[in-house]
């Protein structure tokens, strides 16, 4: 088919990434699909000039949602489904490059589109299909090396298989060259498939497994579960119980159990930390101690070295094993700088710290707990500040209370006014924070700040943005229409992660370079977004409003997150027709206060603007100032 582009339209290079995915979808479907979805959606952009019909975008349309519900529903491989999609790929290349030549040739393929077509009943009925939780099903095939005509390694089975599931080998004879033993395979794809990709294996299913959408739904449960206020008590604490049980079986480990036995060089060793398969036996490093750290939500390996009581000994990050979706008790504490919160299970405890009781070193104060472990006392806070917005600094003299707490490799000694003990679950923080360590969520689901105690420079690096899980959530149609910054912004559906009504953003004070700035954040569904894009009507010094905002729409596609505060917002099956500007290169310009980021959408003059797939990573990323500054 690429041979035959010869229109004013250079066609070649999407329709050959669309056949290669194509070709792809039978050997690794889930690879196969992704890539079928981004040159389809490249195609979408070569073509969506008047010049092409709109019988031929309502198709493309079509099977790109097609694609997006076989993705969320795990990417199993059916030959039917190939087959349609090669047959409506197949119409779509002929009228696009038929309608380049002229009217006429391109409503002589008009047919090619017709819904009575099979290819097109089958894209249609998978649209409609309802999105189901992948079924996973445990699978063994059997190996032997010295079988006749087998000439795959267990290496290269092994390095197939890693694209299609989660798999492991089991060896049972070792003798010489003859090895015989069993692959272990979780996937969602069929038996028949299996057996027809890989023939020389002797296949069987051992099981259905429930495990993954099991663990799945007690996640999504557990934070509703845990701040529901009407439910009575007693039937409450046992339904947590149930899910808390469940969820450390099925989907947590003891730390010790990450690496490699008789390895002892392990902090914390009983800890329970997510599960992690590919991680198991873990090798570690002599001379450095490797321990579990909680960041955003999410469990770290981390490992130090340890040079002294009273130096700063850095630590690194090795590997993300997770979020934690277990709840925790906390010590919340109020300082003059603020309440703040810290796990127990990183602190050493309560101390009361008598006349003459601190140390001075290199100008800082030490606590000595016990014998080699000394920590920094923090007497101010460079970025948590008090009601009256000016930094607070304690004099040593008063201090008589202490919380001591581990972070990384050093301990600190924190005084406190007050103390209690609450129980609380981690949010997911959308992205790392120089300021922030983990942002805790009460029963009532009342923020709980835990800040860094560490310098940023000792902190883990930036964190990879995450992406929304595409098999556990259902694929959203049409487009939003709605107003902001009084400018129509049509908004393709599948980008909006949440719609809610109005929410203020939460914020946080700091000093940045004696300059009073403020982080602001919004907690929804678990997860913190820190990107908040806010129109001047809310900024609490605004005089009169001619609007005011509604709703509250958080955006979330290819690992960024953002959210907007709309006034309106309208639900349409698809864009009415009209000029759509969906260039953000131009949005350079950018004007803000304290409290708020003014977007200039009111600089665009031609017909509305539309936000979607393509255009989106533009649009965040032209918004660099939602980043607080560093303070280091």
């Amino acid at each position: 088919m690429v041979g035959q582009d010869n229109g004013i339209i250079d066609l070649s290079a999407p329709i050959s990434q669309v056949e290669m995915a194509l070709d792809n979808y039978a050997y690794f479907p889930y690879e196969g699909l992704e890539s079928l979805q981004l040159a389809l959606l490249t195609l979408q952009k070569k073509t969506c000039s008047s010049s092409f019909p709109s019988i031929y975008q309502s198709r493309l349309s079509s099977l790109v949602s097609a694609v997006d519900q076989l993705l969320a529903n795990g990417a199993p491989y059916f030959q039917s489904y190939h087959n349609a999609f090669l047959s409506a790929a197949d119409s779509l290349f002929q009228l696009a490059v038929g309608c380049q030549f002229s009217i006429d040739q391109s409503m002589q393929l008009h047919n090619l589109l017709s819904l009575d077509r099979p290819c097109w009943v089958v894209v249609t009925s998978l649209i409609q299909e309802a999105v189901t939780s992948p079924v996973y099903i445990n699978y063994q095939a059997k190996y032997d090396a010295g079988k006749e005509g087998e000439n795959r390694s267990i290496d290269e089975y092994l390095s197939l298989f890693s694209g299609v599931g989660q798999v492991s080998f089991q060896l049972d004879i070792a003798e010489g060259v003859v090895k015989r033993g069993r692959f272990l395979l979780l996937t969602v794809q069929s038996l028949s498939w299996l057996q027809t990709r890989f023939p020389m294996l002797d296949w069987r299913i051992d099981s259905v497994n429930e495990e993954e959408s099991l663990k799945r739904l007690c996640e999504l449960s557990f934070l509703p579960l845990f701040q529901h206020t009407t439910m009575q008590k007693d039937v409450r604490y046992r339904l947590l119980a149930l899910y808390e049980e469940r969820l450390k079986r099925i989907g947590f480990q003891p730390f010790s159990e990450v690496f490699s036995p008789n390895f002892e060089c392990i902090e914390q060793p009983d800890r329970l930390v997510p599960q992690k398969s590919q991680m198991m036996g873990m090798e570690g490093v002599e001379d450095t101690t490797y321990f579990p750290m909680r960041y955003g939500g999410s469990m770290y390996i981390c490992a130090s070295h340890r040079v002294g009581a009273h130096s700063k000994s850095s630590f690194s990050c090795k590997e993300d094993l997770g979020y934690d979706f277990l709840p925790y008790f906390l010590y919340e504490i109020e300082t003059p700088y603020g309440p703040l919160v810290f796990d127990k299970t990183e602190c050493l405890g309560l101390f009361f710290v008598s006349a003459g009781g601190l140390e001075l070193f290199e100008d800082t104060f030490w606590f000595d707990v016990n014998e080699g472990v000394s920590a920094q006392v923090i007497l101010s806070s460079p970025f948590l500040l008090t009601a009256d917005n000016s930094a607070f600094c304690l004099l040593p003299t008063s201090v008589s209370d202490l919380l001591v707490v581990k972070q990384g490799s050093r301990y600190f000694a924190l005084p406190y006014l007050s103390v209690r003990e609450v129980e609380a679950v981690c949010s997911k923080m959308r992205a790392s924070n120089p300021l922030i360590k983990n942002i805790w969520l009460s029963r009532f689901n009342t923020p709980l700040l835990e800040p860094w105690l560490l310098d940023f420079r000792f902190a883990l690096g930036a964190r990879k943005g995450t992406v929304k899980n595409k098999s556990m959530y259902p694929v959203k149609k049409g487009y939003y229409s709605v107003r902001f910054h009084g400018k129509t912004l049509w908004i393709e559906a599948d980008l909006v992660f949440a719609l809610t009504s109005y929410q203020r953003p939460l914020e946080i004070a700091y000093l940045n370079q004696n300059k009073l700035c403020f982080w602001l954040f919004i907690v929804h569904d678990g997860y913190c977004f820190d990107k908040v894009l806010l129109t001047s009507i809310d900024n609490e010094e605004q005089g009169s409003r001619s609007e005011s905002n509604t709703f509250t729409m958080y955006l979330d596609q290819l690992g960024e997150a953002v959210v907007l505060h709309l006034t309106s917002c309208e639900w349409f099956v698809s864009l009415p027709d009209e000029h759509y500007e969906a260039d953000f290169s131009m949005f350079n310009e950018w004007m803000g206060n304290k409290k708020s980021i003014c977007f200039p959408l009111s600089d665009l003059e031609k017909g509305a603007v539309v936000l979607n797939k393509k255009n989106y990573l533009s649009f965040v990323a032209s918004a660099e100032c939602w980043q607080p500054p560093s303070l280091f």
